[in-house]
């Protein structure tokens, strides 16, 4: 409230009732983003009755990237009284859109028109039949066309809320359960992938540790070249919160598909995994936004590397078909393993488009391998060639618990 300027107009009448009558705003017409309009407050009941709101932000024209916001709208809310309670009847906006990849303005009108109001059998929605933020309503309006109407008349200069039109309870039902075949284009393809798309990050806790170890590791590519030797005693480590990136696609309100992965930005312990994923959810909460509790069922690839240290590379060599020729090589040991995970997760819809999700998993190995890494140090990291060798060893315990804290885009 503290954002706007308000101006009291006075008492009016406002269908039919007395309302105070205030404006408010904040900046100015002539500045870059301003708010200004006027809001209606019943006189008896201090409710809320209409609001009118002229919006101007002419920084969005010069975005480049994600979506195209308006630069003006205006916005129309009527409220009325029914059985002691105050309705929300009329909901009309009218945004014009301008943008640096938009060739000319573009203009979208949303009118809400409520013809009638039943409140005695309202039940909330179930979440299964919830349109999501990103879903669409309809891909593309058709052009109006005159052929096949039996009359129709522009009108000019009419404001919709004065046609004082009806709908009957059956001719709006009948509207609202028509089946509509969408238009199969590429362009509608790009947009339902879209709005089914899942983006979230987090972190996750995974424990690993490495306990104290003398490595005692020789490596020798071949007889004509020294070999590189670890045998210093190296104290215990461990590593416990990574990074975590999701990408997902819902199948349905119940049913979504995933790509995990994990990573974390230790210099002395690397990890990295790769899971896909499905998940089943179901609601909790019958109201408001929904709590969801999940199962899922991942396939992964893990690995877990600790820092043996920098040698020097007197002479380049070939190994695994890689030529090795950097002056400087970096050397970890470590586990690679491939693993089966159920995992239990709480999800609660924080807003339109946030999810915060609470998870935790254990992980079945299904196949390990120790092994030493090598890979060339300086020069450009693209180029950069790498290679393991495949031993046995015990000392890497990496713990199959994993839990974490997420936030789901869209």
């Amino acid at each position: 409230m503290n954002r706007y300027q308000y101006t009291f107009n006075g008492v009016v009448a406002f269908n039919g009732r007395d309302c105070y009558e205030v404006g408010f705003r904040t900046g100015s017409r002539t500045r870059e983003r301003s708010t200004q309009g006027t809001m209606w407050i019943d006189k008896e009941t201090l409710a809320y009755v209409a609001f009118e709101i002229d919006r101007l932000d002419k920084s969005n024209a010069r975005q480049l990237m994600g979506f195209i916001f308006p630069v003006e709208d205006y916005i129309k809310v009527v409220y009325e009284l029914h059985n002691g309670k105050w309705y929300s009847t009329r909901v009309s906006k009218k945004a014009k859109h301008e943008n640096v990849r938009l060739p000319f303005p573009s203009h979208a009108n949303i009118d809400m028109i409520v013809t009638h109001i039943q409140t005695d059998s309202v039940k909330p929605i179930p979440v299964e039949s919830r349109l999501e933020y990103t879903d669409r309503i309809q891909t593309k309006v058709e052009t109006f066309n005159p052929k096949g109407w039996t009359d129709s008349d522009i009108l000019a200069h009419v404001q919709a809320e004065q046609l004082g039109f009806q709908f009957s309870i059956d001719e709006s039902a009948e509207l609202f359960q028509q089946k509509v075949s969408p238009k199969s284009s590429s362009a509608n393809l790009r947009v339902a992938l879209a709005s089914k798309l899942i983006l979230s990050y987090g972190v996750s806790y995974t424990p690993i540790r490495f306990n104290e170890v003398n490595p005692n590791i020789h490596f020798q590519s071949n007889q004509d070249i020294p070999p590189f030797v670890f045998s210093q005693t190296m104290p215990k480590a461990d590593a416990n919160f990574h990074l975590q990136f999701v990408v997902g696609y819902r199948i349905d309100k119940k049913w979504h598909l995933f790509w995990q992965s994990g990573s974390n930005l230790f210099n002395e312990i690397t990890y990295n995994s790769n899971s896909l994923g499905i998940t089943f959810r179901r609601n909790l909460n019958k109201a408001g936004y929904p709590l969801f509790i999940g199962a899922s069922f991942l396939a992964s690839d893990r690995s877990y590397y600790r820092n043996l240290g920098s040698r020097e590379n007197p002479n380049s060599f070939r190994y695994n078909n890689k030529n090795f020729n950097a002056k400087e090589l970096r050397f970890d040991y470590g586990v690679r393993e491939q693993t089966i995970a159920p995992q239990l997760s709480l999800s609660k819809r924080m807003s339109r488009l946030i999810t915060l999700d609470v998870y935790a998993g254990y992980h079945f190995s299904v196949h390990s391998q120790s092994s030493l890494r090598i890979k060339e140090k300086g020069g450009i990291p693209l180029f950069r060639k790498s290679t393991t060798v495949h031993f046995d060893d015990n000392h890497v315990s990496p713990n199959q618990w994993e839990a974490g804290l997420r936030f789901f885009l869209f």
